[in-house]
């Protein structure tokens, strides 16, 4: 008995078909691992989007957690290839399929899945349909302090009233703070945490304007320790003085803890996928390198990798 990871949503295996693969990426939207089209396992013949480029520099612009990943994937994968390159460069003002569209790299790496319009501007500016393909995983996670504020878990119900701005004082939740307001902390929308909240949980409602906003998810937790009234929003791998919410989906349901095996199978309702994408299908190094990455060797990278995301999805299969 082998292991082979569940490479959700790459669906151009047996369809031939890159825009059939674009289709349903836009038409499904960001939805949560259990609820994605039918998992196809991965195997070693996988067909995988080919390159524009066939040198072995491979350009990269990366937006939150995907930056680390890239660098630690690229890190590992040049070993025994002494004239491979991979410039990673950080986008935080767009979004890196921008920089796709106009043709300035050959990966575009997101935290998020692209949207219709992402797509409908490659498909413009430069002829082809665009490939996603999962290669990790994340959760949004939230937190309050550990030491003075009591809450252990928030239905989704309530934390979509937090963010809308129809809750707004912590005893509105049961909590004991007299009339503190609640202080919501996140991180930077480039980070792709307050784009997966509002798929996951706002839907077409729209944020309340009354949320601080911090570079990266270690600020949001710094911001949040130690505040009694601060609610904060942000990824996995930072935790010190904070205590990680469970997530309750009504008032009768268990909470459910962001954990790599509630990520993986879907129980965790804010988790989601990490993206790579292509213009058109991809050649030459640029296609080795996303192999690469959906490989074993290139999951364990991204479960030992300082971003501190979680492998996709495993399935027991015969050999």
């Amino acid at each position: 008995m082998s292991h082979m990871r569940i490479t959700t949503m790459i669906v151009w295996m047996g369809l031939g078909s890159t825009a059939a693969f674009c289709t349903i990426i836009a038409a499904n939207g960001e939805t949560s691992p259990k609820g994605d089209s039918a998992p196809e396992a991965r195997r070693q013949d996988t067909p995988v989007p080919e390159s524009a480029h066939t040198t072995d520099t491979v350009v990269v612009y990366a937006s939150g957690k995907m930056v680390t990943l890239c660098k630690d994937l690229a890190t590992e994968y040049r070993k025994g290839r002494p004239g491979f390159s991979l410039e990673v460069k950080e986008e935080r003002e767009s979004s890196p399929l921008y920089q796709l569209a106009a043709g300035a790299c050959d990966l575009a790496a997101m935290p998020r899945i692209a949207n219709d319009a992402e797509h409908q501007r490659v498909q413009y500016k430069l002829g082809a349909a665009l490939v996603g393909m999962p290669v990790a995983m994340d959760a949004v996670v939230l937190f309050v302090d550990s030491a003075t504020n009591p809450l252990e878990s928030i239905t989704l119900g309530r934390l979509r009233s937090i963010f809308t701005h129809q809750l707004t004082k912590w005893r509105e939740l049961g909590v004991p703070l007299e009339e503190a307001e609640i202080i919501r902390n996140a991180s930077h929308p480039s980070t792709g945490t307050l784009g997966v909240l509002r798929a996951k949980v706002l839907g077409t409602r729209q944020f309340t304007t009354a949320i601080q906003h911090f570079d990266t998810s270690r600020q949001v937790v710094n911001a949040t320790a130690g505040n009694d009234a601060a609610l904060g929003v942000g990824s996995l791998g930072h935790d010190l003085g904070v205590r990680i919410l469970g997530i309750k989906s009504d008032d009768e349901s268990s909470p459910v803890r962001p954990t790599a095996k509630t990520i993986q199978n879907g129980l965790y309702p804010i988790s989601h996928y990490l993206y790579l994408y292509t213009a058109g299908p991809a050649t030459g190094v640029t296609r080795d390198f996303v192999r690469f990455a959906l490989s074993e060797d290139g999951q364990r990278i991204v479960e030992t990798s300082e971003a501190s995301l979680v492998a996709l999805p495993m399935i027991a299969a015969s050999d």
